[in-house]
């Protein structure tokens, strides 16, 4: 069997968002779905205004259907990136990091195969009437 030898780029970025509040407890949120012919995540971001640190945990279930598995934890530090603190000192977060998530390719990116489906969840719920937000961009091959 021969391997690849044609490069294989992104046909189109796209981007997904979900917010995550007290309510939602520490429920997994379905982030993105990559297409059927694999893809990659470029930057998963968090901006949140809560007062309080989280530890946002990513996590992939293969094809879309069966286990979910854990790919890493990362803190976020409280109000990172959040618009409504002026002069804010904690920028937003890329849970894309390498010292958490070993799996990703040198460029920070995270190859997926077909209809893979990229989940986060935070370990104890946002505090009450504040929110964290998740913004994805990834690309389908």
């Amino acid at each position: 069997m021969s391997a690849n030898t044609s490069p294989i780029f992104v046909v189109a970025y796209k981007n997904n968002v979900v917010q995550i509040v007290n309510s939602d407890g520490t429920t997994k949120m379905t982030l993105l779905t990559i297409g059927s012919n694999g893809g990659r995540v470029s930057a998963i971001i968090v901006s949140t205004d809560d007062t309080a640190a989280e530890d946002f945990g990513l996590y992939v279930q293969r094809g879309g259907s069966g286990t979910v598995y854990p790919l890493g934890t990362k803190r976020v530090a409280l109000r990172s990136g959040d618009p409504t603190l002026a002069n804010n000192t904690a920028p937003a977060v890329n849970l894309l990091d390498a010292s958490y998530i070993p799996v990703l390719e040198p460029d920070g990116t995270l190859p997926l195969g077909a209809s893979d489906v990229v989940q986060v969840g935070v370990q104890a719920a946002v505090t009450s009437g504040k929110t964290a937000t998740v913004f994805a961009v990834y690309g389908d091959y």
